[in-house]
């Protein structure tokens, strides 16, 4: 286990953008924001504000509420498209066939963790495939998904240590981007913000 990954589970929360659910392309600046949000099937309908990262820093970690918006960023090569609040784009159903497919010509990470239970889902598609796929139970250590070879750091939540964890899906989720190359260190991001449709009508 290197000694980046060892410290995942204490800086994660409050560097990253506050959410719960996550999409990472490896296309940063391939597409216009409302380009990106269309092939992934949550069409945004307007702009509703850019701001700087550190701008939004509440009670030590950044978080934002527009309500039924979808916030995007890029680290210069992954574009990250985040969930509000809601979990309006989980709820669409085109959205998981939409990032399967765009997987065929770019790498994608997809993760999410229950905001009122310990489940979670990591999926890591190349080439149009899953090469890593995790679902489950964290706190019970039960997962009915498990494809492909694990992140390095999964072992850190695998341990009757890691139920103490605050946030030990969304850890877990965040570690598995870090490891990837993404640069989940949100406090310099750019942001931007658009209104999509609700989920429940999605």
């Amino acid at each position: 286990m290197s000694e980046a990954n060892k410290s995942f589970t204490n800086d994660l929360p409050l560097d990253t953008f506050n959410s719960a659910h996550f999409s990472f392309l490896n296309c940063a600046g391939c597409y216009s924001d409302k380009d990106l949000l269309a092939k992934l099937g949550v069409p945004a309908i307007r702009h509703l504000s850019s701001w700087h990262g550190s701008d939004e820093i509440e009670g030590g970690s950044l978080s934002v509420d527009l309500g039924h918006a979808a916030y995007i960023t890029d680290d210069g090569k992954w574009a990250h498209v985040i969930d509000n609040m809601y979990f309006d784009m989980f709820h669409h159903r085109a959205l998981k066939r939409n990032l399967k497919k765009f997987s065929k010509e770019f790498e994608v990470y997809h993760c999410w963790a229950g905001d009122t239970d310990d489940s979670f889902e990591i999926t890591h598609w190349q080439g149009g495939r899953k090469v890593r796929h995790l679902a489950g139970d964290i706190r019970q250590m039960s997962f009915g998904k498990d494809i492909g070879i694990p992140f390095e750091c999964e072992a850190l939540f695998t341990t009757k240590e890691s139920r103490k964890l605050d946030w030990q899906a969304r850890s877990l989720m965040l570690s598995v981007a870090r490891e990837l190359g993404i640069n989940i260190n949100h406090r310099q991001a750019k942001f931007r913000a658009y209104e999509i449709e609700a989920g429940w009508k999605g």
